[in-house]
């Protein structure tokens, strides 16, 4: 996941959870 500007895409999407939130079920309810 890009933290910095330089980093930043207009074609990829990156979420980050913290550690206890599961990020599969984030997608799958997308």
């Amino acid at each position: 996941c890009a933290q910095e500007e330089e980093w930043f895409s207009d074609t990829v999407t990156a979420v980050v959870v913290p550690p206890y939130i599961d990020g599969a079920e984030i997608v799958r309810r997308a």
